[in-house]
């Protein structure tokens, strides 16, 4: 049984009164004031909701240091074991909450997030110049134009002066957005309600990495896994099987998975390991500890730095497909087994999916099987289909998107070089 998104909102915030409570007066009070408050221009923070240290946020502060050590960057953590892990790795990092932490927010000049200003601290970056890498390009409707969930019901109480200090973050619009392509700019204008002059149109600093080498290196550092290069160096064939995020948070991996022994038998015809990474978003309980050829994938492990090593990925509606496909060729199963139930449960797509994908079809596990026995999940896709998608996805994006975005930013903060 399904609650509705305004039963679902009220359960949420009775379980996070207390803090709720919090950080509206956070909002209503400090923030204000903190916005008065003087900045460092040449100190900048950088933080992520998604997991400890990953995506555009991670990528762009690596390519900071590695580039322009005259500015101060300090990755704000979601925890104090997060702070530790990095700065073990001689990265600059705080946890939020931590006295350092809050003052490193209060004093920086430019806050660079990849969903709201919340990645880092709300009320502490009141006055920064805020910048949204954002988390993927994708058919998703978001922000305004989403009309399902519990975060579509927030925007529509907009008007709600309570509703909006206690979720401040959802409506703070950033200084500076990042786009790729003028179909995604059009997706972000409306969907965030955002000006089209606070758009930077270039490529995202997670798929820098494929061109730069350094970066990657220095990316590897804290995103290696030893279980998946051991799968590699045995020269097995690695499948990535990337779901998104069910906004109705409704269990689904029994129904894409029913028969996980079928599933391991497949793969092991094929010389085949398949990692299953869920959206952090997802509540699943998956056990795969009895399988020979099925393994969840591992914590902090990154997915921009295996990209291109991997032999395939098995997605749905997420944005990892075009991540993959920005640069890979072959390899793509879409597993939309759930289609119909996702649209009319959890999102609405902005273009039709059967236009918009490329990749092997699979809408039944049976399909699913098929198409790892066959090694069909790993043939070359349509190239005029690719072709259309990259340009519809990724437009002109440019290989230099941190150099892009790291102008733009000086400009917003009146910095000459």
């Amino acid at each position: 049984m399904h609650r509705n998104p305004t039963a679902q909102l009220a359960l949420v915030i009775l379980k996070k009164i207390p803090r709720v409570s919090i950080e509206l007066l956070l909002n209503a009070l400090v923030r204000p004031a903190i916005a008065l408050l003087p900045r460092n221009p040449r100190l900048w923070v950088f933080g992520s909701s998604l997991s400890d240290f990953e995506g555009n946020a991670k990528y762009l502060f690596l390519w900071m240091r590695q580039n322009h050590p005259e500015i101060s960057c300090v990755w704000i953590a979601r925890s104090r074991q997060a702070a530790a892990w990095l700065r073990g790795f001689g990265y600059d990092a705080e946890f939020r909450y931590s006295l350092r932490g809050m003052w490193m927010a209060i004093r920086g000049g430019a806050a660079f997030v990849t969903s709201y200003s919340s990645d880092i601290n709300t009320w502490a970056t009141g006055g920064a110049k805020l910048i949204n890498l954002w988390h993927g390009v994708s058919l998703k409707r978001i922000g305004y134009d989403s009309k399902k969930g519990v975060r579509s019901t927030i925007l529509k109480n907009a008007n709600n002066p309570l509703m909006r200090l206690a979720y401040l973050h959802r409506f703070i619009l950033p200084d500076l957005f990042l786009s790729t392509s003028e179909d995604m700019t059009r997706r972000y204008v409306s969907g965030f309600q955002l000006p089209a002059d606070r758009i930077i149109e270039t490529g995202h600093p997670r798929q820098q990495g494929s061109v730069d080498r350094l970066l990657r290196d220095e990316a590897g550092r804290t995103g290696r896994s030893a279980s998946i290069d051991q799968i590699i160096d045995q020269g097995r064939r690695v499948l990535v099987y990337m779901p998104t995020w069910r906004d109705s948070d409704r269990p689904f991996i029994g129904q894409a998975l029913p028969d996980l022994r079928r599933l391991d038998a497949a793969l092991e015809r094929v010389g085949s390991t398949l990692f299953v990474s869920f959206h952090s978003n997802s509540s699943e309980n998956f056990d795969v500890s009895t399988l020979a050829n099925v393994r969840l994938w591992p914590k902090n492990a990154d997915f921009y730095y295996y990209k291109d090593e991997i032999d395939g990925i098995i997605t749905d509606y997420s944005s990892s497909l075009y991540d993959y496909v920005a640069r890979r060729d072959s390899g793509v199963v879409l597993y939309d087994f759930d289609r119909d139930e996702y649209l009319s449960k959890d999102r609405e797509l902005i273009f039709p999916y059967e236009e918009n994908v490329v990749g092997r079809r699979a809408s039944t596990f049976d399909e699913l099987c098929t198409a790892i026995e066959s090694g069909s999940a790993f043939s070359r896709l349509d190239a005029e289909r690719l072709a259309m998608i990259r340009r519809r996805f990724w437009g002109e994006s440019r290989d230099d998107g941190c150099e892009q975005i790291f102008h733009r930013v000086l400009g917003l903060l009146r910095l000459e070089r």
